[in-house]
């Protein structure tokens, strides 16, 4: 999903609609697809547990995200707030 924000934001004039836009769909709802069949229809002993991991990975995942996105910003505004660097 990131290359199609990718490419439709800075590349535009570089922009496949099949390459960068059903392609990285397809994949997307097939890993989606995927993790549903896991909920749905758990696998044996060994593999039981792993859509509870995936989740708690994608969770961990969404929320570092979140976290290194606002130490950006925040970077930018103290940044910003110093003014222009003495010459």
């Amino acid at each position: 999903m990131a290359s199609i924000c990718f490419f439709w934001r800075k590349r535009r004039a570089q922009f496949n609609i099949f390459s960068h836009g059903v392609v990285p769909l397809l994949g997307t709802l097939l890993i989606l697809a995927i993790f549903v069949l896991l909920v749905i229809a758990p696998a044996p002993f060994p593999l039981n547990p792993l859509p509870f991991i995936l989740a708690i990975w994608v969770l961990l995942g969404v929320g570092l995200l979140f976290v290194l996105r606002r130490k950006l910003v925040e970077g930018r505004l103290e940044t910003a707030a110093d003014g222009p660097l003495p010459s």
